[in-house]
């Protein structure tokens, strides 16, 4: 009996028109606040555009979640602390809020986020998963419960997930679980548990491609 050759599927991630990255920023001076700011619209060009919804000095507030849900924003925080109280309150739990104390850590996550939404070359996917539930682990932060439904999915698999047809984000495997057990690759029908790094936003029916770029 012969075997199925692997199908390669070559996609142009050009196909997927992601107008704008809107982003609420919060730092802890207001200088940091102006020096990132300014460093982010940099980062705009033809096909991508950085869109500052707002700014400001301090921890994030209710009214940054409410602005982050309205506009489908990612909250970007410098040198500030992690407060999870407020979206506990208030039930926000699935917006992307990212922490960083290095600004060019900053501004490179975002340059590369932007270079993988439209690259020269294409893609192969590699493995395909559905999001089938969400966790939230104490240690850790949230944890998309999936079914891979075609192909193979590794430990540190660079990845995009999609909402309706539509990237919401580009990101890498950072924790890839099958049952309570940390494992390396995770294969068709088999359940397993993924956390990206930097990424709190997984719903339901949700899907994660792996890929990786090819010339």
């Amino acid at each position: 009996m012969k075997k199925k050759k692997k199908k390669k599927i070559n996609l142009n991630l050009n196909n997927y028109k992601i107008l704008k990255i809107n982003i609420i920023l919060k730092s802890d001076t207001l200088g940091s606040c102006e020096v990132i700011k300014k460093e982010l619209l940099k980062l705009s060009n033809e096909k991508i555009k950085i869109n500052i919804i707002n700014f400001g000095i301090g921890n994030v507030s209710e009214s940054d979640l409410i602005m982050a849900l309205n506009n489908k924003s990612i909250i970007i925080c410098f040198n500030v602390h992690k407060d999870y109280s407020v979206r506990k309150i208030f039930n926000f739990e699935n917006i992307d809020i990212r922490y960083y104390s290095i600004i060019y850590t900053l501004i490179n996550d975002i340059k590369k986020e932007i270079k993988l939404l439209i690259p020269k070359n294409k893609i192969e996917i590699v493995g395909l998963a559905n999001i089938i539930n969400v966790f939230k682990s104490e240690k850790i932060g949230f944890i998309a419960g999936c079914i891979i439904i075609n192909g193979i999915i590794k430990k540190n698999d660079q990845i995009r997930i999609l909402r309706n047809n539509k990237i919401i984000h580009i990101g890498k495997i950072k924790t890839l679980k099958h049952f309570k057990e940390n494992v390396k690759e995770v294969s068709n029908g088999m359940k397993c548990g993924i956390y990206i790094k930097n990424f709190n936003n997984f719903k339901i029916k949700d899907k994660i491609e792996a890929f990786k770029l090819i010339n």
